[in-house]
Order: structure tokens, then C-alpha cells, then sequence
């Protein structure tokens, strides 16, 4: 817990410097579970998943009404 704000922009820096020391070894996808921040949702799924679950969001729920901690926009032809 970082209780002042230089507090937190010493440990912003510092989880952002672990990150990228990581980065060599990161997954090519994103666990849904353990992500508690707000990322791309693209992230989570290969990228013919992702294109998958965008086309049937957009035939179950064109609104896009159903929405979660990680939304998935509806496939929109353009």
C-alpha cells in the first residue's frame, strides 16, 4: 500500500520496470482471471478466437448490453 503519492509513482515505476523485465518470458495470452486491471480484450484470446466471440456477441447481443470486467465489443462490418 502505497500511503503518499510519491509512494505511489516510486512503485508504479518499479512493478513497470519488473514488467518489462519479464516481458522475454510473457504468455501470448492474457489469464482472464488474473487480470485486474483494465487491458485490451483482445489480449486474453488467439486472435481467431477473439475475431470468434466478437462475431457471436454480434449475433446474441448487437446491443451490447451484456457486459463484464473485460468487455467485448461486437463484430461490426465496415
Amino acid at each position: 500500500m502505497a500511503l503518499t503519492a510519491q509512494a505511489v509513482s516510486a512503485v508504479g515505476s518499479a512493478v513497470a520496470a519488473v514488467h518489462d523485465a519479464l516481458r522475454p518470458w510473457a504468455a501470448r495470452q492474457m489469464y482472464l482471471n488474473l487480470a485486474d486491471t483494465r487491458r485490451d480484450p483482445a489480449s486474453f484470446w488467439t486472435p481467431q478466437a477473439y475475431d470468434r466471440l466478437r462475431r457471436i456477441k454480434a449475433a446474441v447481443d448487437p446491443d451490447d448490453l451484456i457486459r463484464s470486467n473485460h468487455p467485448v465489443p461486437p463484430y461490426q462490418q465496415g
